[in-house]
């Protein structure tokens, strides 16, 4: 049984690491699979299956001469090292990073959708700090992983926490005037909301250089592409190859030229989201999104990366460009590109939506993800 479970956990490592470059290839029952369904997932396989060796392990038994029978570990490897401390360390901290970076990037695109409409549309505003309010609150007394062998790092972690903890606690209260103020309409209300928010600010601040600075005693650091902290020499070593990668299909001519086309219309939005796909330039690509879609995400370059990657373009053509109203537009491509996963070369018609948003068109990726 425990070799059961030894299979089940090293295969688990084996697609956590394979899910945090193609989320798609191990977690194949969802549509849009995402790197933070790989960690729960995966991640949540390898700590049972590990607890589950640790259940069914083989007793060490004596033998005929009274000595016990070799067993892995000799006393002086079972007293930890300073070395096996940090590694340790830094997966807590690696653990606390990620969970609270999703917390806080979640409470920052709920109140940048309330401050939006703030003054634009003041019933979903109200709606917005009813609904946020709640969640805010849960996030302030959550608990975080604080389990450390280095009392350094405990004491920063504890003061990064409560900083979190602050900047939400900060927001709750500027909801809270908000809302009276509505009811009440007292102008000193006002003067409490926007102190409360500018207290908000200045902790959200604090937190994330507190969270570099936790992440620069580990070599930990943020990778925007997949929106997860990761050690320093993974990230890099992605960048270079995907620069690799850029570098070399940047030698062939692009299969829609943008120069045919005049800039701000919908044939060269799409010349342009073609030709960054052809290259893997995804941070290009985003230049060429819909403003509304790009402010909704928190890494609209990793999104994007996620989305297209795996798939190679080798030809692309524009079939047709409909025109719904001015300001909406769909596009008909047939495109041939080879999937990473399995090599094969796949033909396949997509039609992303151009929409015109503050007067500059972009193209939708949801919908360019979309095959017929």
């Amino acid at each position: 049984m425990a070799n059961f479970f030894a299979f089940i956990f090293f295969g688990s490592i084996i697609g956590l690491i394979v899910g945090m470059f193609k989320p798609k290839a191990v977690v194949r029952w969802k549509e849009e699979a995402s790197r933070k369904d790989v960690f729960k997932i995966y991640l949540s396989s390898v700590l049972v299956s590990l607890v589950a060796i640790g259940i069914f392990a083989p007793k060490v038994e004596n033998n005929n001469n009274g000595t016990k029978e070799e067993v892995s570990m000799t006393a002086k490897e079972k007293q930890p090292t300073v070395d096996e401390d940090y590694e340790k360390d830094k997966q807590e901290v690696l653990k606390l990073l990620n969970m609270s970076y999703h917390d806080l990037f979640q409470v920052e695109k709920d109140f940048s959708y309330f401050q939006k409409n703030i003054d634009s549309d003041i019933y979903t505003a109200i709606s917005s700090a009813k609904r946020n309010e709640p969640k805010i609150m849960k996030l302030t007394y959550k608990s975080y992983p604080d389990n450390f062998e280095d009392s350094k790092t405990e004491d920063i972690v504890e003061k990064y926490i409560e900083t979190l903890h602050n900047s939400n606690l900060f927001l709750q209260m500027a909801y809270n005037n908000f809302l009276d103020y509505v009811d009440n309409k007292k102008p000193t209300l006002v003067v409490k909301f926007k102190e409360n928010i500018q207290y908000y600010q200045a902790s959200k601040m604090q937190t994330i250089t507190q969270a570099f600075s936790i992440g620069e005693k580990y070599k930990l650091a943020y990778d925007e592409m997949t929106e997860t902290w990761r050690e320093k020499k993974f990230i890099e070593e992605d960048k270079k190859e995907l620069q690799t990668k850029q570098d070399n299909l940047k030698q062939t001519k692009p299969f829609i030229n943008m120069k045919d086309f005049d800039p701000n219309t919908p044939k060269y939005i799409i010349a342009g989201f073609i030709t960054t796909w052809q290259y893997k330039d995804f941070k290009e690509m985003v230049q060429y999104t819909q403003k509304s879609w790009r402010d909704r995400e928190n890494s609209p370059a990793g999104y994007l990366l996620n989305s297209f990657e795996y798939k190679t373009l080798t030809d692309a053509k524009i079939e047709n460009i409909k025109k719904r109203t001015d300001d909406f537009y769909v596009a008909i491509i047939s495109i041939k590109y080879k999937n990473s996963f399995n090599n094969k070369e796949t033909v396949v018609k997509i039609t992303p939506t151009i929409i015109k948003e503050d007067g500059k068109f972009g193209f939708n990726p949801i919908s360019a993800i979309r095959e017929q």
